[in-house]
């Protein structure tokens, strides 16, 4: 799976799949998406994406939208001002993750062209929009209630024209209200309330790059 990244992309693939507590030289790309965690990019967490001292809260990505992001922060900021702190990531605890989940839109969109009815291959070669393909199963197959997963899917693959997914911005007063690093011992730990306080202590006592594990308390 790695081989097909980049330099960049490689690092912060091994990073992301080490902090969710896979095996980079084993996992697989299914693998992971299956676990579905969600990040915060550090650098930007930091302000090192060229943005010093504005704060304007945090985009949270998954996995596969992390790699293009830090590519995108690399060619912005160049060689020279590029370092293994601009390469930190956070997970987020599952309270936190729950946040988000509730304020994300649902991808892929309904009104994508992507949706096929699983009885029949009528839509195989044209992909519909998620209506069409329920009103087909409803009239054609006599299902009440059409479900995903059971009598309508949405086409995973390439060669459609798929909307991007919308990540979920949170505004900084909402990121941290408490934050305990999962690095230290459980006995020596200490509560963050934060972020950028938080940041510092994983660049000072910890590698620089390896992505941080957070646990968060509740989001306001």
């Amino acid at each position: 799976m790695l081989h097909r990244l980049g330099t960049i992309g490689q690092r912060v693939a091994r990073t992301l799949i080490k902090s969710v507590g896979l095996d980079p030289e084993r996992a697989t790309a299914r693998g992971v998406e299956a676990l579905d965690r969600r990040f915060i990019c550090g650098g930007c967490l930091e302000g090192v994406d060229g943005d010093q001292g504005v704060d304007e809260g945090q985009w949270v990505l998954t996995w596969t939208e992390c790699i293009p992001h830090q590519v995108e922060m690399y060619h912005r900021r160049g060689l020279h001002n590029w370092d293994q702190h601009s390469e930190s990531w956070i997970l987020l605890s599952p309270e936190a993750e729950a946040y988000v989940r509730s304020r994300e839109l649902p991808h892929p969109s309904s009104s994508d062209k992507v949706w096929s009815c699983m009885h029949c291959g009528v839509h195989c070669h044209n992909f519909v929009k998620r209506n069409t393909a329920v009103q087909h199963v409803k009239k054609v197959h006599s299902v009440s209630s059409p479900r995903e997963g059971t009598d309508i899917f949405a086409y995973p693959g390439p060669n459609v024209d798929r909307s991007p997914r919308q990540p979920v911005h949170i505004p900084s007063e909402n990121l941290g209200v408490v934050f305990q690093c999962l690095k230290c011992r459980k006995d020596k730990c200490k509560l963050w309330a934060k972020k950028e306080a938080l940041v510092r202590h994983l660049s000072d006592k910890y590698l620089i790059g390896e992505a941080a594990q957070i646990e968060g308390g509740r989001l306001r």
